[in-house]
């Protein structure tokens, strides 16, 4: 078993540590009692009082007020750390949730998933013959507060299993922890599904929210490889605005 250590904080005139405790208190459940047992790996969340002084080994999710390029978040690497920032708007306890189930089962950021490539026929997703690399974002087609769930009155977010990326649908399988998505490969709604295509050297997503579509991102960063990983997350969070995120710009604190 694997835990990772991260460690909450805050550069907001508008959250305060004492708004922070009860948050870690709820990640580390969700990571020692939900996450863990499908994925893995756990964590241990702390609050972290002074930026200056991260301890070695730890992750740190900054809330802010303004994120770098009006993202409301964004989940990197800094000299093999992983950490990420998020956006001190309206319903920021699930934002900080997502970044944080995919920083802990990806902290690189680099993991695909081998599995057959979507299409939309007719408006509505089919697979092909194709094998695309699918990006570990274990939260995107899920990531819309409606496929939320509650911690000790706090809403966190969903995230798929590893039978996500299967070829074939099987009812007897979880393909997310709650139960909402039902088949490999679903995306939820208001939700996104990231993919590296190697024939065509392209990164491409399956977006659901006005209407389903597959759209092609622009200046894709090329395949990672062993030598030079790319931190894909970081890539594909910078040309993702989800109506959620929307959302969280227009309201804030």
């Amino acid at each position: 078993m694997t835990t990772i250590e991260i460690a909450l904080a805050t550069q907001s005139a508008s959250i305060s540590l004492a708004d922070l405790r009860p948050i870690a208190a709820v990640l580390t459940k969700q990571a020692q009692q939900h996450v863990l047992p499908i994925w893995g790996v756990g964590a241990r969340v702390t609050v972290l009082e002074d930026l200056q002084h991260v301890p070695h080994g730890v992750s740190p999710i900054i809330l802010q007020d303004a994120v770098p390029g009006g993202m409301h978040g964004v989940h990197t690497m800094d000299n093999g750390i992983a950490f990420a920032v998020v956006l001190a708007a309206a319903g920021w306890p699930l934002a900080v949730s997502h970044e944080f189930v995919e920083m802990i089962v990806d902290p690189a950021g680099t993991k695909t998933v081998p599995g057959r490539k979507m299409q939309i026929v007719d408006g509505a997703a089919q697979d092909t013959a194709d094998r695309v690399d699918y990006i570990l974002e274990v939260c995107d087609p899920v990531e819309d507060q409606s496929f939320g769930y509650m911690i000790d009155g706090v809403l966190v977010s969903d995230f798929y299993t590893q039978h996500y990326f299967d070829d074939t649908a099987d009812p007897q399988k979880q393909y997310s922890h709650t139960g909402k998505l039902t088949r490999p490969r679903q995306v939820g709604t208001r939700g996104y599904l990231s993919w590296h295509d190697p024939q065509s050297d392209q990164l491409q997503q399956m977006r659901l929210f006005d209407g389903l579509q597959i759209v092609t991102l622009p200046n894709q960063p090329g395949a990672a490889t062993a030598d030079t990983p790319i931190h894909l997350r970081s890539f594909i969070d910078r040309h993702s605005e989800t109506p959620r995120i929307a959302r969280m710009r227009q309201q804030p604190l």
